[in-house]
């Protein structure tokens, strides 16, 4: 798991790095990039390395998981066919890499919290104040950026008269994986915070370690 997870860590310095360092300095027609601008447009070549690098870590992840986890989260799996195909799609079609690497980039933003966190916990530090912030820190981050920043994403980008109804299929579809995650996750806050579900929150840990996106 060692290498996953270090895989995990560097695709997400990766995709932070890439994605807003480089489209938000991206000038297009004398204007500064913003989500709902050029969507639907032609990528640019900072766009497409950057999906080059996320559908080789989809990939490796997707045969990884499926060759040696004996536990297989059915939402991630689908998270990962979904960023494969739609990566994919825009690479090959050369379009909506925009609104690809901004999605990327949101949804990678909770990554490193969650990665902390299995690192502390098979290190065997899972109690105390910094295990239990970066918890909460997760939760916090996680729903405000794919449930508050996600909802307002995707219902302008919908209303978007430029991009191809397959990759809006996209959108709904990895907005639709967000709420899933989102539900497991406070299912096991929830079970964290009842003493009654303690001992089944501590049995679903291992699910919420695979919830990235």
């Amino acid at each position: 798991m060692w290498p996953a997870v270090e895989i995990d860590l560097t695709k997400s310095n990766s995709k932070d790095g890439l994605a807003p360092g480089r489209c938000l300095i991206e000038q297009r027609k004398g204007s500064m990039w913003t989500p709902t601008t050029e969507a639907g447009g032609k990528s640019n070549p900072y766009e497409n390395s950057t999906m080059v690098v996320c559908n080789g870590y989809f990939l490796y992840d997707f045969i990884r998981s499926m060759l040696y986890d004996t536990r297989h989260n059915r939402a991630m799996v689908l998270h990962h066919l979904v960023c494969i195909l739609f990566t994919s799609a825009s690479l090959v079609s050369g379009l909506s890499g925009t609104e690809i690497n901004f999605s990327l980039f949101l949804a990678e933003l909770t990554n490193p919290m969650l990665q902390i966190r299995w690192l502390m916990r098979n290190a065997g530090i899972t109690e105390g104040i910094l295990y239990e912030l970066n918890q909460v820190v997760f939760l916090v981050a996680f729903f405000i950026i794919r449930v508050g920043i996600g909802t307002y994403w995707i219902y302008h980008y919908l209303l978007h008269p430029v991009p191809h109804l397959f990759f809006k299929l996209g959108g709904i579809l990895l907005y639709a994986v967000s709420i899933i995650f989102m539900g497991q996750i406070m299912i096991v806050a929830y079970n964290k915070l009842s003493p009654s579900g303690r001992k089944e929150s501590s049995e679903n840990l291992p699910a919420l370690d695979k919830t990235k996106i």
